[in-house]
């Protein structure tokens, strides 16, 4: 527009001329998609190697909670231990060199999301985490024991836990 003189301003935003309303188009860059990714961290004063989303908040499994035995399935569970979320089940998930396992796609239906798994273990964030903490390991609810996710075999980490 012929009134706009720097890159913010907007002035032709909304004007109605031969014959119609002019709109501003914003450029985005397509989303990728979440990631995962492997930083140190400490965890219960130790530095870790862990897993983490791409906002950088700690990534934690339930001990004993597969695909095939989800425990963490009603609305309190699901407002302490938030799902990796994905917009939809075809969202490709960008894993970084050395996160343990497979990612993939759990379709929740009741709850209405799709979360991300590692190794058929559907990963959750912890509410009482603030910035880059990692208070939610070792904590017993919820028919297990909460984990972060370590640079090493998953598995090893939730099984029987």
């Amino acid at each position: 527009y012929v009134k706009d003189q720097d890159d913010g301003d907007l002035y032709g935003q909304g004007i109605s001329s031969f014959g119609g309303t002019w709109h501003v188009i914003a450029a985005t860059t397509p989303d990728r998609g979440p990631s995962l990714k492997i930083v140190k961290r400490p965890v219960k004063r130790k530095s870790m190697s862990i897993v983490v989303n791409g906002q950088g908040q700690t990534l934690y499994a339930l001990g004993g909670e597969s695909l095939a035995k989800l425990k963490c399935i009603s609305a309190a569970c699901l407002k302490t231990w938030p799902a990796m979320r994905l917009p939809s089940a075809s969202t490709p998930v960008s894993v970084g060199r050395g996160v343990p396992g497979r990612a993939s796609v759990l379709t929740r239906v009741k709850a209405k999301l799709y979360q991300v798994m590692l190794d058929d273990h559907p990963l959750y964030t912890y509410s009482g985490d603030t910035g880059s903490s990692a208070r939610g390991d070792g904590i017993s609810s919820y028919g297990g024991t909460w984990h972060v996710i370590i640079a090493r075999s998953l598995m090893r980490r939730t099984a029987g836990r």
